[in-house]
């Protein structure tokens, strides 16, 4: 990424796509999505990029209708391993309470 920029989501990082999505006329077939842009390629956080042919090729055919229609496609075509540790949080333990009552889940009278 020359520009420093980052447009990350769910480990996958979309800012040199985003030059590619934003050039397109849509709605755009799945097969001329592989066939013009098929070499780029999405980075990601975990491990090495990936080629917009690798996560669409397979797919069949499909039309899009907006960047954010292909975005969504990618990341739930993305392999698991992109995401990370799964069920990971660094946020920790949750303080839930009932609803308006202030009271812990675990507490009880």
């Amino acid at each position: 990424m020359a520009t420093g920029d980052t447009d990350r989501e769910e480990g996958v990082d979309f800012a040199e796509i985003n030059q590619v999505l934003e050039g397109l006329s849509f709605p755009v077939t799945n097969d001329e999505l592989v066939e013009r842009y098929g070499d780029r390629e999405f980075g990601r956080t975990n491990v090495g990029p990936i080629t917009i042919a690798d996560l669409f090729e397979p797919m069949g055919e499909d039309t899009f209708g907006s960047i954010d229609e292909v975005r969504e496609m990618a990341l739930s075509q993305m392999p698991g391993e992109s995401v990370g540790r799964l069920r990971y949080s660094d946020r920790g333990v949750s303080n839930d309470t009932r609803e308006g009552t202030g009271l812990s889940e675990s507490e009880s009278f």
